[in-house]
């Protein structure tokens, strides 16, 4: 379960471990990609759910921005991981640094 980042979120969720909001599940088009960035706000995260090394990640902090973040974050894990399967998260400020993860 820990290998796949959406389940492990699940794991952390039933044992009680606090999350930044994020989607609940993959985002699996554009309108549930508006949908869920609605709910969650801005800065938000889309992140692949296989893979690693920051590959997958976008930062999106506008709206406008949804769309080509979307897509550059779903082929970018398709063509590393071969799993174009993404989700969303709040981004949220490192905690004791201005800097933001």
């Amino acid at each position: 379960m820990l290998g796949d980042k959406i389940e492990s979120k699940r794991l952390a969720e039933r044992v009680g471990v606090p999350l930044a909001a994020w989607s609940g599940g993959p985002v699996a088009g554009l309108d549930e990609a508006r949908e869920h960035a609605g709910r969650i706000g801005y800065p938000l995260m889309v992140k692949a759910t296989a893979g690693g090394g920051g590959r997958g990640i976008r930062l999106v902090n506008s709206a406008e921005e949804l769309p080509e973040a979307f897509e550059r974050a779903s082929s970018e894990a398709a063509k590393t991981a071969g799993d174009a399967t993404v989700f969303w998260r709040r981004r949220s400020r490192a905690a004791g640094t201005s800097r933001y993860r």
